[in-house]
């Protein structure tokens, strides 16, 4: 039987893990061996689809969690190239660690550790591939893994030996935690200079549900510190079984416009219910059990992107980094697009504006490029403008095909605040007070609100009704995995129902001018926890300016899930056109791969399904989002400067309550959120880690504004114009300035953040 045959050394050495002389960085993934259909057999198309996705997302390591894979999985590794951290079949911490206790350390049990390491060793020696062996996962220390270390570096010195229970024992000669946190790991290398190993962290970012924030931090660090060199996500797929939809709830879904008669199950969806379950703690992949991208896997591609592009002087010059170690940038290319309110010039189906060839920048060197071809032109009224960059490659190579793109970068060049129309120059409206009701009607639009329930009850604009349920105060969200393992329910269940409980206390109506009318309605949130000021002004073209002011109450008060408002749009209204991040779902510790640009969903396409429903399908830095029918007609969303949005065919509360995707009750009409910010996702783990600490958002007072927008027919050129201009009044200080959003510098080629607006914002 033929063998291929790879000749290369892997070496400690300089404190560093070295392959060929060169020190790699770990961008790697934890593996099972899983398929949703058959279980933990898989086959070869499964293994190439697994090493098609890892390739096309920039990971180039395995650790064969917890087990020896088959053996084809080394040889497709040997073939199109993949690092292996291979793992002996050995876990018993159910038994517990402690030295009295551990299996790894009761002699009578050093045969039985012996010959799993042995037999990985012998079978898997000969692959190139496998470059670290693992003495098996979470098993305890002791004499038995000592010996298994001994047996393993005489009989193979070839490789370095890992154990993350070892900790920092002398018989590993790798440092491997798991699940340290960022500050933890730059605290061993500050006071453990003399420290003569690597680290790599063998699992962190565990990716259960909607979480994998905070990735771009461990890279920020792994970039700059060459002992910490990079890690395995935990972990690569979900580890659900498909299962048929109950009857049920099949019969009842024939009455929406979409639905699968399949779900993956997960823990107790399998045997009588008193059989323990981890519930679904399985379910932790970058992708779903059938390989399905979850928007983690997007964030890992950005974030381990072996090329990295920098600002470099001018606006149009920037330094591209090659991070491999053993090869060249040749067929790849650095393609250019100018974005005018996040529009690529001469429309979206326009030729990138420049590509520059990447050949030639050797491993490890960087190059300052220039785009040729790009006009000096000064934005107009409201008008943003971004440069955009893609690398690509140019032709196809092993499984990853020509035009893939490998990573995304974009820096803000210009911006000028909207046009100011003078209140004088609004049409008039008609103001009337009775009963705690006020009413203002304009030549199109008709707006009615309530005192007693301290919101609009109706906006209409040519007659049609476009809100089933006015904005309220909204500082909750469906718990996310993450939110679930740090008890947020719990810790901050005090903002579950604050705004829909809120008391108002007054609400007072004045004319500001003939096109005018402002109405402040203010009130106070149960058990204390502060007060709430909404102030409406109406105009006669239509628009509602919308600010709303959050001060909180005495003593501590707990963080807050989001700080925004939450209404109900009419049925009918299910699309979503928007400026902002995107096009798939971010959140503030997850946007490094969402870019600033125009895009456009349908509401129930914003949905991501983690198997059990959570909060999903946000975007972040949004300047204006516009609600539309089919023909056009909406509401539009305009922030000053800056918003977070989301929107759903499920309310909050189902979110919350089901268990499956299929237990969710669709409906017609969309809840809409319009937030100042919601707080990270966060992903150092899944069972007592929250968001970092810049992502969340502590009991202060906020404040932010928004406009409220009919439209009428609008096609996506027409929405343009609508943003570019607004009432009097409207603009906050900071979006006064020539330059209303900071443009980037060096230290911010990805960032874009609200300009500090007193009353405070996020960032």
């Amino acid at each position: 039987m033929a063998s291929r045959v790879g000749f290369r050394e892997v070496a400690i050495s300089g404190e560093q893990l070295e392959l060929n002389g060169k020190p790699l960085l770990i961008k790697g993934v934890n593996r099972h061996e899983h398929d949703p259909d058959t279980g933990h057999y898989v086959s070869e198309e499964s293994m190439l689809r697994d090493i098609r996705l890892m390739k096309q997302h920039n990971i180039n390591a395995v650790r064969t969690s917890h087990y020896p894979d088959h053996p084809r999985w080394y040889e497709l590794c040997d073939i199109h190239g993949l690092y292996v951290f291979d793992e002996a079949n050995i876990e018993s911490h159910g038994i517990g660690y402690h030295p009295d206790r551990t299996l790894a350390n009761k002699p009578e049990w050093g045969p039985a550790h012996l010959d799993r390491v042995q037999r990985m060793v012998e079978r898997d020696k000969n692959h190139p591939s496998v470059i670290v062996w693992s003495l098996g996962n979470e098993a305890g220390d002791g004499v038995n893994m000592v010996a298994a270390s001994d047996w393993v570096h005489e009989r193979d010195p070839s490789r370095p030996v890992h154990y993350e229970r070892a900790g920092q024992r002398d018989h590993v000669d790798i440092i491997s935690p798991m699940y340290a946190g960022v500050e933890w790991i730059r605290r061993h290398l500050e006071e453990a200079p003399e420290e003569q190993r690597p680290l790599i962290l063998c699992e962190y970012a565990h990716a259960m549900g909607n979480s994998t924030g905070n990735l771009f931090k461990y890279w920020e660090l792994a970039r700059s510190e060459p002992r910490f060199q990079g890690g395995f996500i935990w972990d690569w797929v979900d580890q659900g079984i498909r299962k048929l939809v109950p009857w049920t709830y099949r019969e009842r879904r024939q009455s929406v416009p979409y639905g699968s008669d399949w779900f993956f199950g997960y823990g107790g969806d399998f045997g009588p219910p008193d059989v323990p379950s981890d519930d679904n703690f399985c379910m932790n992949g970058l992708v779903a059990a059938d390989r399905t991208p979850h928007p983690g896997l997007l964030e890992t591609r950005q974030v381990y992107a072996p090329v990295r592009v920098e600002p470099g002087g001018d606006r149009y010059t920037f330094r591209v980094h090659n991070e491999h170690r053993f090869r060249s940038l040749d067929g790849l290319e650095l393609r250019g697009v100018l974005l005018f309110d996040g529009v690529p010039e001469g429309g979206p189906d326009a030729h990138p504006a420049a590509v520059v060839p990447l050949d030639g920048i050797g491993p490890g060197q960087s190059r300052v490029v220039a785009l040729e071809g790009f006009p000096v032109v000064r934005p107009g009224p409201g008008v943003e403008q971004h440069v955009r960059l893609e690398v690509r490659t140019r032709e196809q190579e092993g499984l990853v095909p020509a035009g893939h793109r490998v990573a995304v970068f974009q820096t803000r060049i210009a911006g000028q605040p909207p046009e100011v129309v003078a209140t004088g120059q609004l049409p008039p409206l008609g103001m009337m007070e009775e009963g705690g009701i006020v009413t203002v009607t304009g030549p199109e639009f008709q707006a009615v609100l309530s005192r007693e329930r301290g919101t609009l009850i109706s906006y209409r604009h040519r007659g049609r009704e476009l809100l089933s349920e006015g904005p309220r105060p909204h500082f909750w969200r469906a718990p996310t995995d993450n939110d679930r393992g740090f008890g947020m329910p719990r810790r901050m269940g005090l903002w579950k129902y604050a705004g829909r409980d809120w008391t108002v206390s007054r609400m007072h109506a004045e004319r500001l001018a003939p096109g005018a009318v402002r109405v402040r309605i203010e009130g106070s949130l149960p058990e204390g926890a502060g007060r709430v000021q909404v102030i409406y002004t109406l105009h006669g073209s239509g628009d509602v300016l919308t600010e709303f002011r959050f001060t909180p109450g005495e003593g501590g008060l707990p963080d807050l899930p989001r700080v925004g408002m939450q209404l109900t749009a009419a049925a009918g209204l299910d699309s979503l056109h928007w400026m902002g991040r995107g096009p798939h779902e971010n959140y503030s510790d997850r946007e490094q791969s969402a870019l600033v640009g125009r895009y456009a969903a349908r509401v129930d396409e914003l949905f991501v399904d983690y198997s059990e429903p959570q909060e999903n399908g946000y975007r972040t830095d949004v300047r204006w989002a516009a609600l539309t029918g089919a023909d056009g007609s909406g509401l539009l969303f305009q922030g000053l400067p800056l918003l977070g949005v989301g929107a759903h065919h499920y309310t909050t509360d189902d979110l919350e309550r089901a268990a499956h995707t299929y237990e969710l009750r669709w409906q017609e009409e969309v809840t809409v959120n319009v937030d100042l910010a919601q707080m990270g996702v966060g992903g150092d783990n899944s069972w007592g880690a929250r968001p970092h600490e810049e992502f969340r958002l502590p009991g202060r007072e906020y404040a932010y504004r928004f406009l409220i927008r009919p439209l009428e027919g609008t096609s996506p050129e027409e929405l343009e114009g609508r943003t570019r201009r607004v009432p009097e009044g409207s603009l906050p200080p900071s979006m006064q300035e020539a330059s209303w959003l900071p443009v980037d510098t060096p230290a911010e080629v990805s960032a874009d953040p609200p300009a500090p607006d007193p009353p405070p914002t996020l960032r």
